[in-house]
C-alpha cells in the first residue's frame, strides 16, 4: 500500500513539472541589442507568445533605427506583452513610418522607451485598434501624422493608461499627442507632461479624448495649441475628472484655450491651475458647451485671455466654488438657463467684467469680490444677496507706548450664516509708515486679534490690505525713555580679624595711627590740662 501511494505522489510531481515546463517554454522572453531586429522579436511573440504567462521583450541601451525596427505589427490575441527599455533606449523611425501597430486583442505595456520621428497617416508611434495599452515612463517626441494622434491613436482599442511619461512636440490634425477614441472604454493619465504639441488644423493640441470615463491627475500641459478647439484638451462624451493639473500658455484659435468640452456629460476640475491660456474667440481657459455639466473646485484662473470669458465661458450647467478668478482679460461669462452656482470664490481685478450673465438663475452669493463694495458695473446680470467684507478696529489706544492691539473681522454684509473655510486661501497684510515691508500677515478668511509693535516715538500710520480693500488707522507712539544703568560702587575692603589676637589686624601688628586736632572754639584748654595733670598726681600742692 505504501509503495502504491509513493508511486502516485511521484507521478503527480512529474506531471506538475511537465506542465510547468510547457508553460515556461510557451512564454516568450527576448533580449535585444540595437543590431537585432524588433520585427523579428514581435514576429516570434505573434507565433509563440504565451496566453497564460507574461511575455517580455527587453531592448538594451542604444538607438533602434533600422527598417526592421519600425512597422511592427502585434497581431496576437489574448496575451500579456511588455516591451521595456534597459537604459536609454530610443526607437527612431526617421520620419519613414509608424513604429507599432497593435491589431490583436492583448494587453500591451511599453516601459522606459523614447519614441521619436514617426511619420504616418495616424498614430505616429503607436496605433491601437484592439488591445489594452499601458504607457509607463516613456517619451514621445517629434512624431507627426496627417490625421489623428501625433504620437498615439487609440481607435477602438481597450482601456488605455499613461503614467510618468512625456509628450513633446508631436503634431496631428486631431490630438497632437494622443487621440483616444472609444466611448465604451476608459482613459487614464497620471503624472505626465504634455508640451509643445499641436493640432495644426483642428482640435485638441495635446489630447482628444472620446471616452466613457477619463481621469487625468498630477499632470502638466504647457504651450500646446489647436487651430480650432481645445488648445490642450478636447473632451467628448463620458465623464471627466481632472485633478491637480497645471495648464500654462495653451492656445486655441477658436474656443477653449486650454479645455473645450464638446458633449462630455460631466467635467470636474479639482485643485487645478490655469495661467496665461488664450482663446482667440471664447473661453480663454475653459469652454463648456450647451447642456453639459462643468464643476470647478479649489482652482485658480489667472492671466487668461479671450474675447469673452477669459477664465470660463459657459453655456451649460456650472458649479464654481473655492476658486480664485483674478487678473484675467474678461472673467466669467455664462449664457445659460441651466443651473449656475458660483459660491465661495475670490473674484476680482478681471478686465471688463468679473462676472457677466446673459442667462438666468445665477446664484453668486458668498463670494469675496476683492473689496467691501463690489463694483456692480463689473458684475452684470446678477443680483448679489450677500458678499464678504473685512474690517479692522483697534482694541487698545492708538496713542500707545509702542504696541497696539487690533481686531480683524471677516463676515458677510448680512446676518446670514456662512462657512469661510470654503473660500480659497488668501491673506491680509499689515504695514506701517515706519517700516519698508509687511509687519504682520494672516489668513484673511478668519477673525483675528493681533499686536503691532513699533520702536520709535512718532506718528504711526497703520495700513491693512486685503486685495483691493485698504483700511488705515493712525496714532502716536511714545516710547518711554530707558532709565540709565547705575554705575556699580566697588565694596570697601575689610581687613581680616586675627582670631588669636583680635587687636591685631595684620601679621606685622602695625596699628593704624589716630590723629586728632583741636580747633579754636573759645574753650580754656590750658586750664583743662592743669586739672588733668593734678588729678593724675603729676602736680602737687601744699595744704595750708
Amino acid at each position: 500500500m505504501k509503495k502504491q501511494i509513493k508511486k502516485i505522489i511521484i507521478t503527480t510531481l512529474l506531471f506538475t513539472l511537465f506542465f510547468i515546463s510547457l508553460s515556461s517554454i510557451n512564454a516568450t522572453d527576448s533580449e535585444l541589442s540595437p543590431e537585432d531586429s524588433i520585427n523579428d522579436a514581435i514576429a516570434d511573440v505573434n507565433v509563440n507568445g504565451s496566453t497564460t504567462n507574461n511575455n517580455t521583450i527587453t531592448l538594451n541601451n542604444g538607438t533602434y533605427n533600422k527598417s526592421t525596427d519600425r512597422n511592427n505589427n502585434i497581431t496576437i490575441n489574448n496575451i500579456n506583452l511588455t516591451i521595456k527599455g534597459n537604459g536609454e533606449v530610443i526607437i527612431d523611425a526617421q520620419h519613414l513610418g509608424r513604429i507599432f501597430n497593435i491589431i490583436g486583442n492583448s494587453n500591451i505595456t511599453f516601459i522606459n522607451i523614447i519614441f521619436t520621428n514617426a511619420n504616418t497617416s495616424s498614430g505616429g508611434a503607436i496605433y491601437n485598434s484592439l488591445g489594452k495599452l499601458n504607457i509607463v515612463n516613456c517619451t514621445f517626441t517629434n512624431n507627426m501624422v496627417s490625421t489623428n494622434g501625433g504620437a498615439i491613436y487609440n481607435n477602438g482599442g481597450d482601456n488605455m493608461s499613461i503614467v510618468n511619461s512625456i509628450f513633446y512636440n508631436n503634431t496631428a490634425q486631431y490630438g497632437g499627442a494622443v487621440h483616444f477614441n472609444n466611448i465604451n472604454r476608459s482613459f487614464t493619465v497620471y503624472n505626465s507632461n504634455f508640451a509643445n504639441n499641436s493640432a495644426n488644423s483642428s482640435d485638441g493640441g495635446a489630447l482628444v479624448v472620446i471616452t466613457n470615463n477619463c481621469n487625468i491627475s498630477n499632470s502638466n500641459f504647457t504651450n500646446n495649441s489647436a487651430n480650432d478647439w481645445g488648445g490642450a484638451l478636447e473632451c467628448r462624451y463620458g465623464n471627466f475628472t481632472i485633478n491637480n493639473c497645471i495648464f500654462i500658455n495653451n492656445e486655441a484659435n477658436n474656443l477653449g484655450g486650454a479645455i473645450h468640452n464638446y458633449r462630455a456629460e460631466s467635467i470636474i476640475f479639482i485643485n487645478c491651475s490655469f495661467t496665461n491660456n488664450t482663446a482667440n474667440n471664447n473661453g480663454g481657459a475653459i469652454f463648456n458647451s450647451l447642456g453639459y455639466n462643468l464643476t470647478v473646485i479649489n482652482s485658480t484662473f489667472k492671466d487668461n485671455n479671450a474675447t469673452s470669458g477669459g477664465a470660463i465661458y459657459n453655456i451649460g450647467n456650472l458649479t464654481l466654488t473655492s476658486s480664485d478668478i483674478h487678473s484675467n482679460f474678461n472673467g466669467i461669462f455664462t449664457s445659460s438657463n441651466g443651473n449656475i452656482i458660483i459660491n465661495y470664490n475670490r473674484i476680482f481685478n478681471n478686465t471688463n467684467y468679473d462676472l457677466n450673465n446673459t442667462g438666468s438663475g445665477v446664484n453668486a452669493d458668498f463670494n469675496w469680490w476683492g473689496n467691501n463694495t463690489p463694483d456692480m458695473s463689473k458684475i452684470i446680470g446678477v443680483a448679489l444677496n450677500n458678499y464678504f467684507m473685512m474690517n479692522v478696529t483697534n482694541i487698545t489706544s492708538l496713542n500707545s507706548n509702542g504696541t497696539v492691539t487690533f481686531n480683524y473681522t471677516f463676515k458677510l454684509n448680512t446676518t446670514d450664516s456662512f462657512d469661510a473655510s470654503l473660500l480659497p486661501y488668501f491673506v491680509t497684510d499689515v504695514y506701517t509708515n515706519l517700516t519698508s515691508g509687511v509687519v504682520a500677515s494672516f489668513d484673511a478668511r478668519y477673525n483675528n486679534t493681533f499686536d503691532v509693535t513699533v520702536n520709535t516715538s512718532e506718528n504711526v500710520l497703520y495700513t491693512f490690505v486685503t486685495d483691493n480693500e485698504v483700511q488705515t488707522l493712525e496714532g502716536e507712539s511714545t516710547i518711554p525713555p530707558i532709565p540709565p544703568t547705575p554705575t556699580p560702587v566697588p565694596p570697601t575692603p575689610v581687613n581680616p580679624v586675627n582670631p588669636i589676637n583680635p587687636n591685631e589686624n595684620d601679621e606685622t601688628n602695625n596699628n593704624a595711627v589716630a590723629k586728632a586736632t583741636m580747633e579754636k572754639t573759645g574753650i580754656p584748654i590750658i586750664s583743662i590740662i592743669l586739672v588733668l595733670l593734678t588729678n593724675l598726681g603729676l602736680i602737687g600742692y601744699r595744704k595750708k
